[in-house]
């Protein structure tokens, strides 16, 4: 069971990190970039057949830092999308295909790119975060964590807040 409670560590950290990224994101260096494409794509999933078919916008650009051209797909580190086609469509007509953009480049990694920084979604995430941390301390208090017993675990927690 402590193999869940690593596992639980990780994924949290990542998604923490991913959240501190996107806030973030606003202090970015800004370039202009152009809509290489941009369409709905229906997602293929397990029980497809059973419930309505979902989709996500795919918006491809391209921006140029000191001559070298960078292409990417990524609108928002903490994307989520409508997944009604219809509602993918409209989502869709900010991005038109040849329109100019801003892009926000991560100072660190040129390759790094957002369409749109500091999209806050804590509405949407905060109950995540807190079914998943009552789900570790309902975990961690069933099998008496200790750190002296999982000190991997808890380094993850304590460098989480830091």
């Amino acid at each position: 069971m402590s193999i869940v409670v690593m596992t639980f560590s990780v994924l949290l950290t990542a998604t923490v990190k991913n959240i501190r990224q996107q806030n973030n994101s606003d202090n970015w260096l800004t370039v202009s970039g152009k809509i290489i494409s941009s369409e709905a794509e229906k997602n293929n999933y397990l029980f497809s057949h059973i419930f309505p078919s979902r989709y996500s916008a795919h918006v491809e650009y391209e921006y140029k830092i000191n001559d070298q051209t960078y292409t990417s797909d990524c609108i928002s580190l903490l994307h989520f999308e409508p997944g009604g086609h219809q509602d993918v469509l409209d989502y869709l007509k900010d991005y038109p295909k040849d329109q100019q953009v801003v892009v926000y480049v991560n100072p660190d990694n040129s390759k790094k790119s957002v369409l749109e920084p500091g999209k806050k979604i804590v509405g949407s995430i905060v109950p995540l975060i807190l079914f998943g941390v009552l789900l570790w301390a309902s975990l961690s208090h069933f099998f008496i964590f200790s750190p002296e017993q999982y000190p991997i675990v808890s380094s993850f927690f304590i460098n989480l807040f830091e």
